[in-house]
């Protein structure tokens, strides 16, 4: 009997020691998470430097706070990225911030800096320049040119890149001789000073298009394919179809007929010879003498046709097989028709009144 009251208690103290020593894990835990809690919004209401030394920094639609805070902390604004980011999760400000270009003072705290891009203060006279997918060099000239900024310094850099621009980007160094920058100079949301160069003009834009496409870029190596023939046919699917489904189908007919040495007979390749818009060409038209024009040149043009998206340089690096020769897009609907043959295809054309 004593014995088995003298287990007893060794047992409760046992058990009394164990609840200590998680009472003691528990609570050290808690002041640890305490301290770090106090410490990151002390820091994240504390300028890094007491200088009024300005830095620029450009906040690009779509951004997150992810993005933001490592651009602050490569500008040194922030001492570290999670600092800015605990006191956005403090604050409640992810999904707050505006795009735009900011001069931030470095006596800032990456409060102060949370809570002006989160409002959209102290921006600098930044103009906001939208490019549609698809448009080529011209077209966005013309933009640039409507809108105050350099349009035909721009249009000079991407016509006639230098050694020096084409050999910082790996994706410019196959680039045929003498090629212009048309397809590489990303369609999207800009923000542009007034002040900015032709060149910066072309150098974000083809920065852009290198963070956009690093990830088919690679599948394209992966498929030993050459990525300028995709951007041609990227930019011929652009202008050709409108649904992501239909562009891997009429890439799979376009890659179908170079294989059996037939024409294209892309109406965007002639839109971009003739600078038109239109849904059916003439028969003058069709015989303009270029080296763009598919409906006399077999394979692909020298070029790309304009500059397309995301979307299409995926459908021409992942085409679709199927029984299809011909196509053709209804001009009122966009709905895309196939034919296993010419004599369908006919019968396509009257069906949409072409």
């Amino acid at each position: 009997m004593i014995r088995s009251q003298s287990l007893d208690r060794s047992g409760i103290f046992t058990h009394f020691m164990i609840i200590k020593r998680i009472a003691i894990i528990v609570a050290f835990f808690f002041l640890f998470g305490v301290a770090l809690y106090f410490w990151a919004d002390f820091l994240y209401h504390k300028p890094v430097e007491s200088s009024n030394d300005t830095v620029r920094i450009e906040i690009i639609e779509g951004d997150g706070a992810w993005t933001i805070a490592k651009k602050l902390e490569a500008k040194k604004l922030v001492s570290s990225q999670y600092v800015f980011l605990f006191g956005v999760w403090q604050d409640k400000l992810r999904g707050t911030f505006h795009a735009g270009v900011y001069e931030l003072a470095r006596s800032l705290s990456p409060a102060d800096i949370a809570t002006i891009i989160s409002r959209g203060e102290a921006k600098l006279r930044d103009i906001k320049v939208t490019f549609p997918e698809g448009w080529t060099v011209q077209e966005m000239t013309d933009r640039l040119t409507e809108k105050g900024l350099l349009g035909q310094s721009f249009f000079d850099v991407a016509e006639h890149p230098t050694e020096a621009m084409l050999a910082s980007f790996d994706f410019l160094s196959t680039l045929p001789e003498k090629s212009s920058l048309e397809g590489y100079l990303f369609p999207d949301t800009y923000f542009f000073l007034p002040e900015t160069t032709g060149e910066e003009l072309v150098q974000r834009m083809l920065q852009t298009f290198d963070t956009k496409t690093k990830t088919l870029r690679a599948e394209s190596r992966s498929q030993n394919k050459s990525f300028v023939d995709i951007m041609i046919m990227a930019s011929i699917l652009e202008g050709e179809v409108r649904s992501s489904e239909d562009r891997k189908i009429v890439s799979g007919i376009f890659w179908k007929r170079i294989d059996a040495g037939m024409l294209l007979q892309s109406d965007a390749t002639l839109n971009y010879i003739l600078q038109s818009g239109k849904v059916q060409h003439s028969a003058n038209d069709l015989e303009t003498d270029s080296p763009y024009n598919t409906y006399l040149y077999k394979g692909l043009p020298p070029g790309p046709v304009g500059n397309p998206s995301l979307d299409a340089i995926d459908a021409a690096l992942h085409p679709q097989d199927s029984p299809y020769w011909y196509f053709l897009s209804d001009p009122q609907t966009g709905q895309t028709y196939f034919a296993k043959d010419f004599e369908e295809h006919k019968r396509n054309k009257d069906r949409v009144g072409l």
